[in-house]
């Protein structure tokens, strides 16, 4: 069986193929981004593909030429990207996903797992928000994550296409750096490399943060599972204030210098709340990575990069 990864030099693509390798997964990658120090050290173990998911002749090629069994699309613009390029965003994002799911058809893939997000939400809603309620994007990314969503539902019922997803909250770890949540990775790594951090939001707002490995996990769960009572599920880590997490950083490191600027934006006018409540139920879904895990075990990877480097 063979897994291709798109976006696999992306932050949560590098880790998912790491993790895919630990399992001795056969592993193909492919990615617009010739930057590979995400996986540098995995390049003997996978096969890299340079290409555009917006291009579906090169979509097609590499899963005809590698024998493709499942598909994680990960590859996507990311918030910022997607507001200041809304066309490119399209392409990328949406495009890009039904280049997916057409060539998945045509070569009969298996499966199709496809990460989603909290942004599909939008931000009016005042108590965590449930896999079947409205969806009102805010943004151009929260948009194309929409669209993807219901093309891969399309997918399904017209073809048969074993579509499945995760929407994901927060997620924090190493490798982060770009996105609009961004804040959450500095919060804890900038501290680790001695270097001080503000946050612009207020110390008692709160988020939920879900650690990169438990996001893999989630979709590998969803990928291994062998009955869905849905196709779309929502993923949650666990709920804290950024206050909290600065004293977890703290504790891990005394030396921490974390200001807190909160400013005219509050957290919630930007990410709702989800309730991860039926993947629970239907998954046996639950994190593995507290909040006091996941920043210790952060530091600790950053602590050995920055001693390998």
């Amino acid at each position: 069986m063979t897994s291709l990864v798109t976006g696999c030099c992306g932050f949560i693509g590098s880790n998912l193929i790491r993790s895919l390798l630990i399992e001795k997964e056969k592993v193909v990658g492919f990615d617009i981004s010739p930057d590979t120090k995400r996986i540098g050290n995995l390049l003997d173990h996978v096969k890299l593909v340079q290409g555009d998911v917006a291009d579906i002749g090169e979509v097609l090629q590499v899963v005809r030429k590698h024998e493709v069994d499942t598909v994680f699309h990960l590859a996507s613009l990311l918030t910022l990207d997607s507001e200041a390029s809304p066309w490119k965003a399209l392409k990328t994002n949406v495009d890009g996903t039904v280049n997916i799911l057409e060539v998945s058809r045509l070569c009969d893939i298996a499966k199709v797992i496809f990460p989603s997000t909290r942004a599909v939400f939008g931000s009016e809603n005042h108590k965590p928000v449930g896999d079947d309620d409205a969806m009102r994007p805010n943004s151009v990314y929260g948009v194309t994550k929409v669209l993807c969503e219901q093309y891969g539902l399309k997918y399904f019922s017209l073809y048969g296409l074993d579509f499945r997803s995760v929407r994901l909250d927060m997620v924090y770890g190493r490798g982060r750096a770009t996105g609009r949540s961004t804040f959450g990775t500095k919060l804890i790594e900038y501290p680790a490399l001695g270097k001080p951090v503000k946050i612009p939001y207020g110390s008692e707002e709160s988020t939920d943060w879900l650690y990169v490995k438990d996001a893999v996990r989630a979709l590998c769960l969803i990928r291994d599972a062998t009955t869905l009572k849905r196709r779309i599920y929502n993923m949650n880590g666990e709920r804290r204030s950024l206050g909290e997490v600065a004293e977890i950083v703290r504790k891990n490191v005394p030396s921490a210098v974390i200001d807190f600027e909160p400013g005219k934006t509050k957290l919630n006018q930007i990410y709702p709340l989800i309730d991860d409540g039926e993947a629970r139920k239907d998954l046996g879904w639950s994190p593995e990575f507290t909040v006091e895990d996941g920043v210790r075990d952060h530091i600790q990877e950053i602590l050995k990069d920055s001693r390998n480097t």
